[in-house]
């Protein structure tokens, strides 16, 4: 829940003019997912149980515009 709201206070905090790019342009950004299954198993056949954990995963992401669309 945390990440929610970290995320929309960087976007409130960025200018309005950030988000226009011209042909030509180079975009560099960076992310933070969060992999947060709620998820359990126990399988009775083979006597085993199924663990899955959290994770946060790093991401950047380049783009460049070949139009200013």
């Amino acid at each position: 829940m945390h990440y929610y709201i970290l995320l929309l206070l960087l976007i409130l905090v960025l200018p309005q003019d950030a988000y226009a790019q011209q042909a030509g342009d180079w975009l560099l950004r960076g992310r933070v997912v969060g992999i947060l299954p709620d998820e359990d198993a126990s399988i009775s056949a083979i006597g085993g149980n199924v663990s899955i954990s959290d994770e946060v995963v790093p991401e950047l992401d380049l783009s460049y515009f070949f139009t200013p669309h």
